[in-house]
Order: C-alpha cells, then structure tokens, then sequence
C-alpha cells in the first residue's frame, strides 16, 4: 500500500486524497457503526469520530507520530501476519459483535495490545515455563474466544472473559478465600439460565488468563548458600564447594530409576526484562514512563527523584542512556520478613523488589507498579551470601543497560529499545550492611562517616555511642568554642566528614576477596580484628560493582528515614517515661557519666553495697507529669485513615506507652509529641525535642527547596549537640546519629518518600497474606503474586469498575455537598453513620481556629492580622503569636463585617476563574441559614460570650524552671503547636528578666506575670562601673553600627526613664542641668566622642516621648479618678509623684486629646512598615556594607528592611508597589545608581522630597539639612544674619584682644627681669663700698637726661652709708616712675595695634569676598562647560547602557528557571567547562550565601563536576572549589554559563498531584 502522500503537506491534493483513501479503508476493516478512531494528533486514536470529522482534524493536526501501520484500522502487524491472521480476524469480530458493545469497550484494548505482547516476547530468550500443559494450541486464540463467547445465551452485558476477570477482582479486593469463590460458583452456575459458560472452579478460572501472565524460572540453589545450580552448575548434583546435596528427596520408580527429585533450596527468579515491557503495552502506562521527561514541573524544586541532582549526575556521564526519555530508572529494595502469622516459628524469606520511578510521584510508589525479581528462601537469613541470590537479577541488568532490549510502545505505536538502570537502593540499617557489604555497627558502625565515625564505648552499658555533633556545625559556631563547658570542656575543631564516593568505594574494594557459603556445621564463625590491624569498613566487595555505572551513582544506597524516625521515637519516649528495661537512663548509664567525668550534677550517689540515688535529670517527670504526657496522647482522635488508634497503645495509670508500629511512631513525633512535651518539660528540654519534631516534619516534606536542605544540615547538628547537654550518652545510637545525614541524602536524591522503607513494609504484609501452604511459603507467595500481577494487568483497561489499581474512597459520595461561599467552596462528603454532637464553646471555638488557621484562603488575613499587630507596638514575637492565636477570629470577624459594609470584594484564590463574589451577594442567601445552625449550637452570638470565655479559661500553667544549664543560643520561643525562632537579636527585657529571677532564685510558681514588654534593668552594663568605658564604633553621620549598638540604645532608654522628669509638654522644655547629667553618665560607661552627641539627644527624646505613651496605655483609664489612677504608681517607681500628677492633668486636657487623634491618624496613614524590628537602619546597612563588599544604596536598605526576614516575602502591597517601582527605576535610570543622597538617589526618584528631620532609610540622627540635601534648609530671616555677623565679630575682636595680651605679658616679664639684675648688682655695689672702709663708689649707670645733674649732686654729698642707703631708695623711686611710664606707653601702642589689626582684617575679608565672588562666577562658568559635557557623557553611557541591558534580559529570558545549563572556568581558561547545574533562581535579590545575586549571577544547583579544582566566583563558607559543591546551590555568572541545548526546558501542561 503506497503511504507516500503522509509525508506531503497537509494542504497538499495528494496528501487529501490519501486521507479519503485512509478513511475508505478504515471504515472497510474496522468502523463501529459510522464512526472510526481518529489517528490525529490530537485523539490519538482514542476518540470514535464520523467521517467528516476525522477529515477535518488529519487535514488540520495531521497524524500522530509514528503511525505508519494502521493497526487499530485494520492492517495486521507485520510481526503477526504469519501464523495470526486467524486470530485477528476473530478479534476484528469481537470488535463487530453490537451485542458486546461494552464488552469490546473495556477488552478491545487489551486484547489490541496483546498481540504486540506475544509478538515482542517471542524477541526474549525464554528462560523458563512454569505453566501448566494445556491441550489447545494457542492460548491467546482461546483468549479472544473467551472473548467472544457470551456468559450465557441471551446475554448482551458480559461475555466469558469478562465476567470472570471482574469477579476475579472482586475477590482480590474482598479477600475470599479460594473455598468461598468456588461456593460462589457453584451458586451461579445454579442462578444462571441453562448453558452457562462458567468455570468450575478457582483453577480453571485462572486457566482463563494464564497466557496474561509472565511466569518466573525455579533456580536451586545450595543448602549452605555457595552456589546457584545453573549456568556451569546447571547439571551439578551436589555444591562443588561444601560437597552438599542439591536434593532433599528422590522418588524412585519400581524399577529403581529415579522418579522426581525435591531440591533442598530453591530461588524464585521473576525475568525483570519481561516485567519492563508490560508497561509499555498499554498505551496509559506507557505515557507515564516518560512523564518524568514531559510532565514534571521544572522549577529547580525536588519533587520527583528525576528533579535530583544525583539524576542528574547520572545523565551527564551516560548521555546515551538519558536520550530517550522511555529508559527505566529502578530503585532495588529488600528485607526479610516472617512468613507465618506467628512470631514463634524464626523464619526469614527476603524479597528483592524492583520500583520503576520513571512514573509519576502518585502513582510511583504504589503496590501495583512494584515488580517482585527475586524471592530468596528461608529459613535462614542470606546475610553477605546475598551476592550469591543476586546473580540472575544482576545479569539481567547488565543485559539491558548495555544492550536492552526490543519493546513495543503503544503510545507512540513503534518499537524501540529498552534500557533500564538501578537510581539507587532501599533498606533499613542491617539490610544495608547484607545488600552493600558496608560496616553498620561497632567503632566505626556509620556508613556515611567511615573512618572518621566518633564513637565511645560505654563500659558499663556495653553498648557504643556516638556523639561529637559539634564539629558538624560551622566552624565559627559558638558550640565549638564559647560554650565548651557544656560539652567535653574542649574545644572542637574537627570538620565534618565527607562520604565516600563511588570511584573511592570501587577503589577500596577491588581487592577484596570473599567465599561465599555457610559452615556446614550451623556453627557462626566471629569475624574479631585482631590488636594491630587496620579497621575494616567494608565486609566484601558488593556485586553491584559488576554493573557499569555502580561507581558513577550519587547516591546509590539510601539511610531508612521510617526505621531512623520510629527509633528515635522510641529513645524519647522510653527515656521520659523511664519505662524499665527500654530507658536510656539507668544507673549503668550514670556510671558511664562518671568514666567520662562529664555532668557531674548527674553521677550516681552510693547510697548501700550496690545501690546508688539518681539524681533528677531536666527530662525527669514526676508521675503526675508522666500521668498528664500520657493523658495529652490518650485523648487524640484521627479522621479514617490517617492513622491507627493510638489511644489503645497508650496506657495512663500503668504510665507506659508501648507497641507502637512505625507509622504510629510517625503521627506521634511529627504531630503530637510537641503538644504533650509543652505541658510536661522545662522549656529547654520541650524546645530541644520541638526541633526535632520539626526536622523529621521538613525532611517528610513532598516539595523540597535545595537550601532549605542545606539549612537544616546546619539545624539538625546543632539539634543533636544540644540534646548532648541534655541526654545521657547512652541515648545516642546509631539510628539517632543518622539523622544528621538525612538532609545530605534528601537533597542529593530527592523527596524521602522515595526513599522511605513505608511502601516496601506494606507490600511485604500483602506477600505474606499470599501464603496458602505454610509447609511451602515461597511457592505460595510466587503463585499469588503472579496471579495478583495478571489482575494488576488487567485492572489498568477496566476504568468504570473498582479494581486493585482505581480504589474507591471509603466515603464517596458521587454528588457532594456544594457551598456558596466565596471561601468555603470545596465539596464535602457525608459521612457513613450521620449522627448530631453539641460542642460547647470551647471546642467550638477551638474547631473554628483549626479551620481559619488551616485554611489557605485565609493566609491573606492571617498576614493582615499580623501586620496590624506588629504597627500597635507589640515587639515580642511570642506575645504577638499568642494575641494572633486568641484574637484572630473576632478580629476576622469586624474586618468581615466592615467589608460588608463597604461593598469589597474578598480574597480569591490564586488562578480561579470564577469571578469574586461580594459580601453583599452571599449575605443575603448566607445568614438565615448560618443563624439556624449557630442556634442549634446553642452559639447564637459568640462575640459577646468572649470575655467570659477567657475569664473561664483562667490562668495557663506555670512551666517548671529549668533545672539544667542550657547553652544560650538554645533559647527559643514558640507559638501554638510550632517552634519559632526570634527573629531579634537583642531582646534586652527577656534576658534581664530571666537574670534577675535566677539572681533571686525564684521559681515560675512566685513570678508575676507581666503585661507587655518587662523592664529593662541593664545588669550587665551597671556591673561595669569600675571598668573604664567601652568604646561604640558609629558610621561617619554619628549613629552607632558595632555590635553593642542595640545595649548602648538601651542603656539610654534606662538614663532617660531615671534622669529626665516627665513634667514637660516639649522635649526642648527640658532643663538643659538635666539632659548634661544624662550625658555625663553615659560618659561613664561608654566612649560618646562630640560626633555621637546628636544621636544621643535624639534617642533620648525619642525614649523620652515612647515612656510617656507606654505609662498612658498602662495606666492611664478616662473613667478613673485621679486617685485610683495615683495608686497605680507603685507598680513603677520610675515615676515621682509630682510628675505623674502633672501627667495626668495633661492626658485629660484638650491638648493631649488632640495630639493623640492625631497620632491615631498619623499611625493609620503608615502604610509601608518596614521589618528590621529593633535594629537601626544604620546597624542594617553596615552588616549590608560586610556582605557585599561596598556601602549599600538606600534603595537597597529600603527593600532589605522590608521584606520578612523568615520567608522573604512582601508584607504590604503598599511596600510591594515601592519596591517595583525601584525597580522601574533602576531599569529606566540606571544613571541614578551612581548618584548620592545629595544628588537624588533612586529612593529620592521614587519616594519624593524628604521631610524636614528625617531621612529615609538613614535612621536616627542626620536630617535633610545636616546631610546638605538641596531645599531642606530654610531661607535664615534678616535678624538671624545680622545676629551670625555681630557674633563673628565679637568672636573676632576676642582673638585679636587675646593675642595682644599675651604679647604684653611676655614684654612686662622681660623688664621685671632686667629691674631685679641692675637691683642685684647695686646690692654688689653696695657691699663692696662698705668693705673698702666706706670709700666712695662712684657709678655712672645710665640715667633718663631729665635727671643726671640731680643724681650728680647728691653722689657728691654722700660720706657715709646712711646717704648711699637714701640713694638706694631714690633708685627704687625713680625705676618705679619709669616702669609706670613704660606700661602707659605700651598700653597706648596696643591700643593703636589693635585698630591697626581690625582694619588690616577687614580690608582682607573685604578682599577674600571678591576673590570668592570671582572664583564663583568662573566656576559656574566651568560648571555649565562640565554640565553640558556631562550630559554628552550621559547620553552615551544611557545608549550604551540600553543596549547592555537588552542583551542581559535576553541572556536572563535564555536562562529561565529549571533549566539545564553548563558552566564554564570563571578564571584562567574561560572556555573550560566545569561543571553541569540546574538553574534554581534568577532573582537578583535572592541571598546565596550571605550576598544578593545582583544582575550579573543566578542560583544554580550542581550536579555534575566536570573540573574538581575549580574556584567558585563566590565561596559560600568553607566551600570554595567545585569539588565540594557537589548537590549544593551556588552563584554563578551569567556570562559564564550556557544553556545545554539536549535539555532545554519544554513547556508542559501543569500536572495534578
């Protein structure tokens, strides 16, 4: 038949007129009626459409791939034209028959799909045939005539084989038992009109579908485990190893020959190859082992192993094998288990268990795609000689990864080559020590940390322990160093260990040799390392190794999360509990405290011979406590389902819980426990075991974030080193220390459903409800699966019946009931039994919170709610958290009411295509019935019942102090049932409070409970007073940035509530006295430099206002006398009695009334609140200026400080609409990024003009005028300007006069000097006429020319010494008049300076002003020259800039989330490839590892490395080379990066979950 013309183009003649051809023939071979399949690409071959219709859609859509033989309109298959053709012209038949319309429905496809099946398996070497001889010559001819054949004559409903696969079905589900079906049709056959065509009995029921079913090869095996008899040992009859027989019994003839030999072991084997192909007969299971390719969401989030790094890892190394998208991945998982109900009898078979994962995540794990390759017979375990049951299974595996094999895909109707390789493996911990041959138990029991595993043995609880998580954590954890004293007392500086990779396990093992085989003798020989020899982490060279790609996997064998979480489940509750025999806490447990000399307040006190007191631990509970833990787990409830009843292994009065399956151990630890430890622990104790709970809760999660993996492995190390100082060592096991390797192997393989022992557990129960024979229970579980198998078959054609595959809900209800409300409008579902219970008000409320605080349409207003208690001043998260919990509803309540009012419209969900409802449309048609049903509740109106309602609930219980140190960093706060971490560095008044009550010794039972913030006492600053004061580092505008800022604000709120009084209307009322003694001791306790003095008196007036409005809120009540509000003052002695009366004059003022509406008015209008809580702005933009390198932007603090620090997300759509204008901004001006706040910069573009005292995003201290914003100072009047020049005058005048007089002193002391040498030396003079017999000295000294003849004179009448005595004194006389003449004269020469300076100084002024004048007009000269070039420049740079950023957002559109792409060498060799990745996020302001990802870098996860020693562009802590990156989200350069183009990113339909 000529098919040329499906090659031509569709609008071609000869391409129509082939399709009329094509339909003529189709109709000829195979209509039904007047319709045929239509083949286009939009049917598929799954539509029955008439002529015209078929036409129109291959003349539009053309065909579907691939469809070059027209089976499914007639034409045979060329596999089957010789020696089937008879048996496609009976199915043609069947398809014919109008009778069995229905019938051919549900069975034409399968028998259509068949044919392919019996055509491809003939490519299959057979490797066995179990099924039983059968007269007829060809099963699937009696198959189609089954088909064919009516139930009965007349029958119209069912044929043969449909009847009987139905009831099959039904017995499957139902559990009949074989006697109860063969009752079952023995009645029908005696119900049914005569000429039944059913089967006798159960045998010959499944006789009627055995050519559906794939049978599997019996291999023996030897007793001891040595060797399988097959290949070379095929015809052995005894082991050539340990000479045992292979039979166990032989029959022998009459004759003597022998008659049938029973073989001692035998090792089911079921033909992987066969089981892949069968899921690509059906055309829907076919489409599903490609939707990993074509159907997964790719976001760069793991929701599917094939969303993993180690999937990835895989792909980039076997490209061949990652083409085609049909290629099976399978996960391998084995245990044993106890065939028999009873645990008495010890026997172990251990299935080995094939999963295709290529399927999607609902239908992945599920029983019916499990494939069942190997059953490996008891009673014994295997133990190492699993390798041995291994073989078959391994061979096979080999065989389709090298070579596959041919399939057909009934999807896309052509064959291809099947390929199938092992992802990875699941066991529990001893299961993984059998299948991998790895050391799980002793000194180096940890398969992840091998050698360099930390482990104790504990002398006298026999047992080893494994501690030492600190040095998992980051090196500059304060774990390591500061708080040593509650670990060892050492300090740990150890790094974490890295696992093995695959080459270094291949490496490690290659050498290794291993006899396989059990002693003969039953006796166990014990393996001991002898005194000397290296430790041994491997047990033997697994056979795994044999497989191609074995080293090349990421993750090849998986950690159990299921047994790992029910074990540490179980260490917690034995150990509260303190239930005998299971407790970690005994007294050889507190004898091994004492070997380690840690926890002394812990170690044993001899109290007789043999007798030692414990004391109390902070975990112990007395029997109330116990009593009360086991009450809180007695009393939960879980829809049907969901989990088992717990209630019944809960036991109060004995104070035990015990029992409890893994799921149960599941439910308890992730939902309960943190409700019962909350009552019943210390707050540190319940807050460690919290985190617990919470890490086991993000680990279980369907949808995993990379970093958040890379978080938690940061989390769960310091989880388990603060359970070290809580718990005993004998606690941590090796199940408790595997936790922290989970996050590893989640992030590395994807979601832990995948990996999780949950699904393997459930199917190994329903291979041992397969057990019928108990002397034979390995024949009778393969039997049963292989029936199972056929069933599972042929439940995938059978869509409108209930069968294995699509199970009904257990209370389905075909029409739901339908809500008008724009919330609430999912359909619910009645229940079985219906009857009515009344709640009373607190369980009704209780129920009503469950359903807002979990209801996704109210995340909005629960972000409301939040946001609006944040902005009334509430600072501590746990008390908002506990408001948000009591008051959400009444305030959901009046928001809804006020929305009603108004007209608005609510909150829809995102992508709905209804169009929102009013308030005022549903109120109408809501409220009668509302008011009914709330009647019936006995809660008419339940507003007004809340104050009674909180009055009855009383007051909450007193927790216990905490009886054991806690490292610091440890303290949290939690809400409800969740942990929450506070997001405030500094949360002064908790710390002081919680220092105080230690310093006092209360306990919680004589603490008051305090309303609002508590004091703040400032302890730790006070106790310093005899230290000289601490230094504050602060930014170049004065405000402090280091790390004591938030104390140093603090300690001012303290000196202002104690220093300032209150009795002042304005700040500036302040006597100044005040406000220097406030500075002057601050001075006392920290170094305030003239630059912080601004800072300071603005804090102060900022605390000073907030104190004032904190005591008017507190105390202050408009119907209380003044008296009443005056005795209130005692609770703060803060306060004096004068200024409190002053106060409340003031507060009942019309003053005050307006100041504070207009408060009220200021507070609403504040719609962009930013999120940094008690850290400034300037301690932001410092930690900001450490990350990045460079002093960030305003526009950058802006969008930093509000954001949520805990999800990163917009609080307001206020803040969201600035933000994306900054955006808008920057793309638009790019220019403004270089400009200064001066100059205005983005925020100022965006926001506007600053208002007078403050700076945005700034913070406290600097205003618009002393930052020289242009426009923010204000004109200065005439009189100010006149009063500035008198001042710099007189200031002037004052210099000058200062300089004057010290040059006078220094003249005055020079000729008081040269008075006292002459005085000297007339006293010579003086002393020398007296010893020369009073001879007349005659001196001639130098004398004024007014007085030289009188001095002449008298020199000529002095004879003795009373004349030269008088001299002396007429001397003294005369230099006295000199000197006095001298200042006279000098004074007047200063005088007539001094004008000379002040002219001299203004005449230079007067010249400095026209210089200025001068250099000002010809710098405006030069300005307008630059402004003119600059704005050439900017032009310029705009284009060039324009131009850059077009190619950047086509680089970022060809980067898109969830692509692949290949990195190359940022350094050296830029064409260098170095690794393969996946793109996680594009956002420039995504944080990865502590900087922004900016315009130039995007989040990408590695998956495979390429080049080890690569540098990373940005080093995220110790990780600085590719090497270590391995499945860790790094930053790399755009410019660096090219998309792989075999994996760009296909847009897909978006998938339902």
């Amino acid at each position: 038949m000529d098919k040329s013309w499906m090659v031509e183009d569709r609008h071609t003649e000869k391409y129509i007129n082939g399709v009329k051809g094509f339909i003529q023939f189709a109709f000829s071979h195979s209509a039904k009626g007047n319709t045929i399949l239509c083949p286009c690409k939009k049917c598929l071959n799954c539509s029955w459409l008439e002529a015209s219709h078929v036409l129109e859609h291959l003349v539009c859509e053309g065909f579907v791939n691939g469809y070059r033989r027209w089976e499914y309109h007639g034409e045979a298959s060329s596999s089957l034209e010789s020696g089937r053709d008879a048996h496609v012209q009976q199915f043609d038949e069947v398809e014919e028959n109008d009778d069995l319309e229905e019938d051919c429905d549900e069975l034409a496809g399968m028998m259509r799909d068949m044919r392919h099946d019996f055509g491809d398996l003939s490519d299959v070497e057979d490797e066995g045939d179990c099924r039983e001889p059968t007269n007829e010559s060809d099963p699937f001819k009696q198959l189609v005539g089954d088909a064919e054949e009516q139930l009965y004559p007349g029958c119209t409903c069912f044929s043969k084989l449909r009847f009987v696969v139905r009831l099959l079905h039904i017995k499957s589900l139902g559990g009949w038992s074989d006697k109860s079906f063969n009752m079952l049709l023995e009645l029908q056959k005696e119900a049914f009109p005569k000429g039944s065509k059913l089967p006798k009995n159960f045998h010959e029921a499944k006789k009627m579908i055995r050519c559906l079913r794939l049978d599997y090869v019996s291999i023996h095996a030897c007793d001891n485990d040595c060797i399988l008899f097959w290949k070379e040992h095929a015809n052995a009859d005894c082991c050539p190893k340990c000479k045992a027989s292979r039979w166990k019994s032989q029959k022998k003839r009459p004759d003597g020959r022998a008659a049938h030999k029973v073989p001692v072991k035998v090792l089911r084997y079921f033909p992987i190859a066969k089981r892949l192909q069968r899921l690509f007969i059906s055309a829907k299971s076919a489409t599903d082992c490609r939707w990993h390719d074509e159907g997964r969401t790719k976001d760069g989030l793991l929701r599917h192993p094939a969303d993993s790094p180690a999937w990835k890892h895989f792909d980039a190394i076997h490209t061949r094998f990652a083409e085609d998208s049909r290629n099976i991945r399978l996960i391998i998982a084995t245990d044993g288990f106890n065939p028999y109900r009873s645990m008495n009898c010890a026997y172990s078979v251990w299935p080995v268990i094939a999963i295709p994962i290529n399927l999607p995540p609902w239908v992945c794990m599920k029983q019916p795609n499990f494939i069942l390759t190997l059953l490996i017979p008891g009673p014994k375990s295997p133990g190492r000689d699993i390798d041995v049951f291994l073989e078959p299974l391994i061979d096979d595996l080999h065989l389709l990864f090298e070579k596959g094999v041919r399939t057909y895909d009934a999807s896309m109707s052509q064959h291809f080559q099947l390929h199938a390789a092992v992802h990875s493996t699941i066991t529990d911990l001893p299961g993984l020590a059998t299948l991998a041959g790895v050391v799980t138990s002793g000194e180096y029991g940890c398969p992840k940390c091998h050698l360099l595993t930390c482990s104790r043995w504990l002398t006298n609880g026999k047992k080893t322990c494994y501690m030492d998580h600190r040095r998992i954590l980051v090196r500059n954890h304060r774990f390591r160093t500061i708080d040593k004293a509650f670990f060892d007392g050492n300090v740990e500086s150890r790094t974490a260990p890295e696992p093995l990779t695959g080459e270094e396990v291949d490496a490690l093992t290659r050498n290794m040799e291993t006899v396989f085989g059990k002693d003969p003798t039953g006796k166990q020989t014990i393996r001991k390392r002898k005194r000397g020899d290296p430790p041994q982490i491997f047990k033997r060279r697994s056979i795994w190794f044999r497989l191609p790609y074995w080293k090349d996997l990421l993750q090849p064998h998986n950690i159990d999360a299921m047994h790992i979480e029910k074990n540490v489940c179980d260490n917690i509750v034995n150990t509260l509990l303190g239930i005998n025999g299971k407790t970690k806490d005994n007294t050889n447990s507190r004898r091994d405290l004492e070997l380690f000399n840690i926890r002394t307040d812990l170690h044993p006190v001899p109290v007789g011979k043999d007798t030692f007191d414990l004391p109390p631990a902070s975990y112990s509970m007395s029997p109330e406590l116990k009593r009360l833990f086991c009450q809180v787990l007695k009393g939960a409830m879980f829809p049907h389902g969901y989990a088992s009843d717990i209630r019944k292994n809960v036991h109060v009065k004995e104070k035990k819980i015990a029992g409890l399956k893994s799921h149960d151990c599941h439910v308890l630890l992730q939902q309960l426990f943190p409700l019962a430890v909350r009552k019943t622990l210390p707050e540190g104790v319940s807050a460690a075991l919290i985190r617990v709970s919470r890490f086991f809760k993000k680990i279980y999660a369907p949808v995993i974030r990379i970093s958040d993996m890379e978080k938690l492995e940061e989390e769960i190390a310091e989880t388990l080193s603060i359970l070290e100082t809580i718990f005993l060592p004998s606690f941590f096991d090796m199940m408790v220390h595997l936790m922290v390797h989970l996050p590893l192997q989640v992030r590395l393989g994807g979601p832990v459903k995948y990996s999780n022992m949950f699904p393997i557990e459930r199917f190994l129960c329903t291979l041992k409800g397969y057990v019928r024979t108990k002397s034979h229970p390995e024949g009778s579980i393969a039997e049963g699966y292989i029936f199972y198998e056929c069933l599972n078959f042929c439940a995938r054609y059978f869509e409108r019946c209930e069968t294995r595959i699509s199970r009904l809900v257990r209370n389905d209800d075909p029409e739901p009931m339908s809500s008008s409300m724009p919330f609430f409008n999912g359909g619910g579902r009645y229940l079985a039994g219906k009857y009515t219970i009344t709640l009373d008000r607190n369980a009704w409320l209780q129920a009503h919170r469950y359903v807002l605080f979990n209801y996704d349409n109210i995340t909005p207003y629960l972000s409301k709610h939040l946001e609006y208690l944040s902005s009334t001043g509430q600072r501590n998260a746990l008390q908002i958290d506990k408001i948000h919990h009591d008051e959400f509803h009444e305030w959901l309540r009046l928001h809804v009411a006020h929305l009603v009012d108004s007209g608005k419209r609510m909150a829809r969900e995102e992508g709905s295509s209804e169009e929102a409802r009013t308030y005022g449309d549903v109120r109408e048609e809501q409220v009668a019935r509302n008011t009914e049903k709330m009647k019936s509740l006995g809660l008419a109106v339940i507003s007004s019942e809340m104050k009674a309602l909180k009055k009855a609930a009383g007051k909450p219980k007193k927790k216990r102090a905490l009886e054991v140190a806690i490292p610091e960093s440890t303290r949290v706060l939690r809400s409800q049932s969740v942990m929450h971490e506070s997001d405030n560095e500094e949360d002064a008044d908790n710390e002081q409070e919680l220092e105080e009550n230690e310093e006092l010794g209360l306990d919680d039972q004589q603490k008051k409970k305090k309303d609002g913030r508590k004091r703040t006492r400032m302890h730790t600053v006070y106790d310093r007073g005899n230290q000289p004061p601490v230094p504050v580092s602060f930014n170049e505008k004065g405000q402090p940035n280091g790390d004591n800022a938030s104390e140093f604000s603090n300690f001012i709120a303290t000196l202002v509530k104690t220093h300032i009084p209150l009795g002042h209307e304005d700040w500036r009322l302040v006597p100044v006295e005040k406000k220097n003694a406030l500075l002057t001791t601050l001075r006392k306790y920290y170094v305030v430099d003239d630059k912080l003095k601004d800072y300071v008196m603005g804090t102060s007036h900022k605390k000073w206002r907030d104190f004032k409005a904190d005591l008017k809120k507190k105390f202050f009540k408009p119907e209380k006398t003044d008296e009443e509000i005056l005795t209130l003052r005692v609770e703060d002695n803060r306060v004096s009695y004068d200024d409190c009366v002053w106060l409340i004059k003031f507060w009942r003022s019309e003053e005050a009334e307006k100041r504070s509406e207009q408060g009220k008015k200021n507070r609403s209008s504040q719609k962009v609140l930013h999120t940094s809580g008690s850290k400034s702005h300037a301690r932001v933009a410092a930690k900001m200026h450490k990350e990045k390198g460079y002093a960030p932007r305003r526009d950058e603090v802006f969008v930093r400080t509000h954001i949520s620090k805990r999800d990163e997300t917009i609080m307001t759509a206020e803040t969201s609409k600035v933000i994306k204008d900054i955006d808008t901004a920057i793309e638009e001006h790019p220019e403004l990024l270089e400009k200064s706040i001066q100059q205005g910069d983005i925020l100022s573009h965006v926001l506007g003009k600053e208002r007078n005292g403050y700076v945005r995003c700034v913070g406290l201290g600097p205003t618009a005028g002393s930052l020289g914003i242009p426009g923010a100072q204000k004109l200065k009047s005439t009189k100010l300007q006149m009063a500035e020049l008198e001042a710099e005058k007189a200031w002037r005048t004052n210099e000058a006069l200062m300089d004057h007089m010290d040059y006078f002193k220094e003249d005055t002391k020079a000729q008081m000097d040269a008075l006292m040498a002459e005085m000297a030396e007339m006293r010579s003079m003086l002393s020398q006429s007296i010893a020369g017999n009073k001879n007349f000295m005659h001196t001639s000294e130098i004398q004024p020319e007014a007085s030289v003849g009188e001095y002449s004179t008298a020199d000529q009448s002095i004879h003795d010494v009373d004349s030269i005595a008088q001299l002396i004194r007429k001397k003294k006389e005369a230099a006295q008049r000199l000197n006095n003449e001298a200042e006279l004269q000098k004074r007047k020469e200063a005088e007539l300076l001094h004008k000379k300076k002040e002219e001299a100084l203004m005449q230079k002024n007067n010249e400095q002003d026209m210089q200025k004048k001068r250099e000002i007009e010809s710098k405006k000269k030069q300005e307008d020259l630059m402004q003119k070039k600059k704005e050439q420049d900017m032009q310029k740079k705009r284009e060039a800039d324009l131009k850059k950023k077009k190619e950047a957002t086509v680089t970022q559109k060809n980067h898109q989330k969830g692509n692949e792409v290949i990195l190359f060498n940022v350094y050296r060799d830029h064409t260098t490839p170095v690794a393969k990745a996946t793109i996680l996020a594009t956002d420039r302001k995504k944080i990865v590892g502590g900087r922004e990802l900016g315009t130039e870098c995007c989040e990408v996860v590695v998956n495979y490395i390429i080049k080890r020693d690569a540098i990373l562009p940005r080093p995220i802590g110790d990780v600085t080379t590719m090497g270590q990156a391995q499945g860790r989200t790094i930053a790399w350069l755009y410019k660096h990066l090219e998309v792989d183009k075999s994996k760009m990113k296909q847009a897909s339909p978006p998938q339902e979950e």
